[in-house]
């Protein structure tokens, strides 16, 4: 399926009184189960977001430096906990938790963003492999030179950002060791001093591969 979703997470929401500053880190939550219901999500006892809806990635959270504990739930209930994990996250930085798997065994993984504006004239983009189904696969930036972000990407890892000039870039996602493209994107615009995701969502089995394409930095304004 050649199919690309843009959100961006316009807003940074605070929790819990007394932070300052410099002891907050920033935190996102991305609903990537494909058979998940909508859910809700708790941070440190707090729900902070309700009826998270599949492939929606919302806005950072302001959370304290250290140990958070999130679960996610299904919307309007309070069990089962689909997800009880506890994140170490570093002040100053902003991270990801993201659902992925099938509902039935569904679990957080954690990923270190990016936000810091890449050089001018430039975009920086990683891509997740968030498919449960999906075998290793090659993350391919295609066109007259082609470049490889990284082979042999495997369910819930993450590419390196790498930054690159902005304009529109072909994207293929093949399976490891073939050149047949499993997800093909014909353009994913990139623009300048922003810094992207692209999550590969979707069940192989259900033909339903695609592509969300998260902006990360929405708060610098590319600066």
């Amino acid at each position: 399926m050649k199919r690309i979703l843009l959100l961006a997470g316009l807003l940074v929401l605070g929790l819990g009184l007394g932070l300052t500053q410099g002891s907050q880190a920033r935190l996102r939550v991305a609903h990537l189960s494909p058979d998940a219901p909508a859910v809700d999500v708790w941070v440190n006892g707090v729900r902070v977001l309700s009826r998270v809806s599949y492939k929606n990635v919302g806005a950072y959270l302001n959370v304290r430096g250290g140990v958070n504990q999130v679960w996610v739930m299904p919307a309007g209930q309070v069990t089962p906990r689909l997800i009880d994990t506890r994140v170490t996250l570093e002040a100053g930085r902003s991270y990801t938790v993201a659902a992925v798997g099938f509902a039935k065994d569904v679990q957080a993984r954690l990923f270190l963003d990016e936000i810091a504006a890449p050089p001018e004239g430039s975009a920086s983009v990683r891509l997740v492999h968030a498919s449960p189904d999906a075998p290793p696969v090659d993350a391919v930036l295609s066109g007259e030179q082609p470049l490889l972000l990284r082979n042999n990407l495997k369910f819930g890892e993450a590419t390196p950002y790498v930054a690159i000039p902005a304009r529109g870039y072909p994207v293929e996602v093949r399976p490891t060791g073939t050149a047949t493209a499993a997800l093909n994107l014909p353009e994913v615009r990139l623009e300048a001093g922003r810094v992207y995701s692209v999550f590969v969502v979707g069940s192989v089995a259900a033909n339903s591969l695609e592509a969300v394409l998260v902006l990360d930095n929405p708060l610098t304004g590319g600066q």
